[in-house]
């Protein structure tokens, strides 16, 4: 080996190895610098959606608080509906005489002011009951016995949220959100909002994360949304 060549090669190496070193470094300092915004976006976006969900769902609590506050709903009574003697599965319609008129109107107003109510219904504490939209009700349909009805007796007269279901006729993912309240016998009715959560789990399925991440909404139980 040449001296020539030896000194060729001292300078590649001292002038080369530097710049080598400073290039990874710089390199690794901007990937550090995109993955922590990568981080810190997502971790923004998720917030967001989930301030979002809190929101909305509070919002329905604070409804259904609201209405069993109302005079209208406290003289709910033995004037509505019954369909526990009903031996086959009974088409619902809207009530024509006694509380039962005012109550459904209250209920229409309510749901059609909140295109996400799915369903808005009572009952009182003999199992009378009452519903908006109407819709079919099974034979011998006994609202005391249903999950709604007895989730709210465990709130203590606080609004009860139930976990989340598919209602496959209106193709949505439903919660309901449920209270107790005092009807006009001085016995412990039960009133629930159906809240549809489509508008929702569409803003989440448009959340993306890079090129190929998404978010995935998952109840405490496991059950994805």
């Amino acid at each position: 080996m040449t001296i020539r060549f030896k000194l060729i090669a001292a300078f590649i190496g001292v002038t080369l190895i530097p710049v080598l070193i400073i290039t990874l470094f710089v390199t690794s300092q901007a990937m550090d610098r995109e993955r922590t915004q990568f981080n810190q976006s997502s971790v923004k976006q998720i917030q967001e959606v989930d301030n979002a969900f809190s929101l909305f769902l509070e919002s329905a609590a604070e409804n259904v608080t609201l209405l069993t506050q109302t005079r209208l709903l406290k003289s709910a009574d033995s004037s509505l509906p019954s369909y526990m003697d009903k031996p086959q599965a009974t088409q619902m319609s809207p009530p024509v005489s006694g509380a039962g008129v005012a109550i459904y109107e209250l209920f229409e107003q309510f749901g059609e002011t909140h295109p996400s109510y799915s369903f808005v219904y009572a009952s009182t504490s003999q199992g009378h009951y009452l519903q908006w939209p109407v819709s079919e009700l099974r034979a011998n349909y006994d609202p005391r016995e249903r999950p709604w009805f007895k989730a709210a007796l465990t709130g203590n007269g606080k609004p009860v949220r139930t976990q989340a279901y598919e209602f496959k006729e209106a193709n949505a993912v439903i919660i309901s959100t449920t209270q107790t309240f005092i009807d006009a016998d001085g016995g412990t009715g039960v009133i629930s909002l159906d809240v549809s959560l489509n508008k929702l789990t569409e803003v989440a399925k448009n959340v993306r994360f890079g090129d190929k991440g998404y978010l995935v909404l998952v109840e405490g139980d496991g059950t994805v949304l």
